[in-house]
């Protein structure tokens, strides 16, 4: 009697440290997407979390996170959303700051700009991605590299350009490099704006 009951107190108390070990230090459970990380209440500084993908079920743009009270109030959607601050080696992706091939074109558009804004070296990887012009800014010492294609908003079977819109725009930028660019139905916009630019060098683009 007396001894079962000891053992079952002793069984309480080690799932209670391991629950409060894991809080502090690493979740052990993956967590389904950027929105579920989200909701963890009160996280303490130091808790790193797996998150399978950015969007539930996708796969893609997932990876792992620590907390960081000193950025609570930062997010930039990518590298850091809200304390939570990836784990990664000075390469992002498209994906890791929420594009996909199914989302929309202001969506990627909006995704791969965060992405250039908070990290020197962008991938975008293979897929199709629609893309949004008038969005996209490449910075100082930026690397683009595109295993993917990027599907222009509008396609103009004329084959003429009315310069209705920028798709990447790389005006008064020194020093970055894009490489192998592939804008379909791009006719209608230009496909990279480098106005101003300097020291730079763009390989194999290619925009129809």
């Amino acid at each position: 009697g007396n001894l079962d009951t000891f053992s079952k107190n002793i069984d309480t108390y080690k799932k209670s440290v391991s629950l409060e070990i894991e809080s502090l230090k690493e979740r052990t459970t993956p967590l389904e997407s950027i929105a579920d990380l989200l909701t963890i209440k009160n996280p303490k500084d130091g808790l790193r979390v797996y998150v399978k993908s950015y969007r539930t079920g996708l796969g893609i743009g997932g990876g792992y996170f620590v907390y960081d009270s000193t950025k609570a109030n930062v997010n930039n959607s990518g590298t850091v959303i809200n304390g939570w601050v990836r784990e990664f080696k000075n390469v992002v992706s498209i994906v890791d700051f929420g594009g996909h091939s199914e989302a929309t074109a202001i969506e990627n558009a909006t995704a791969l700009n965060k992405a250039l804004a908070a990290c020197k070296i962008v991938v975008i990887p293979v897929g199709d991605f629609n893309l949004e012009p008038n969005t996209v800014k490449i910075n100082n010492k930026n690397r683009l590299y595109c295993y993917g294609q990027l599907i222009g908003t509008e396609k103009d079977m004329s084959a003429k350009a009315d310069l209705a819109g920028i798709y990447i725009n790389a005006s008064g930028v020194d020093d970055f490099e894009i490489n192998t660019v592939n804008i379909r139905n791009g006719y209608r916009g230009i496909g990279i704006n480098v106005e101003g630019c300097k020291n730079f060098t763009i390989d194999k683009p290619v925009v129809d």
